[in-house]
């Protein structure tokens, strides 16, 4: 399961063109600078399956690219 923080359907600023972007929620790395500070706890927020979020993805025409971001998505 995905611990999704949250998404956005359509965005042109976290990568080239018209993207969906999935930040999901849990970060033990402490970079420094980090802008998504919200996004370490663990703890759950909207849990989805990898099946869910790619139906989801599917579903929105016109989009160039998925950015993964975090927490830490790997």
């Amino acid at each position: 399961m995905l611990n999704i923080y949250r998404t956005e359907t359509s965005n042109f600023v976290n990568g080239n063109g018209n993207r969906y972007v999935l930040w999901l929620q849990g970060c033990n790395l402490g970079c420094i600078g980090c802008w998504n500070q919200q996004t370490h706890s663990f703890k759950k927020k909207r849990l989805r399956s990898a099946e869910e979020v790619f139906q989801d993805i599917q579903s929105y025409k016109g989009l160039d690219g998925v950015t993964f971001s975090g927490g830490e998505p790997f």
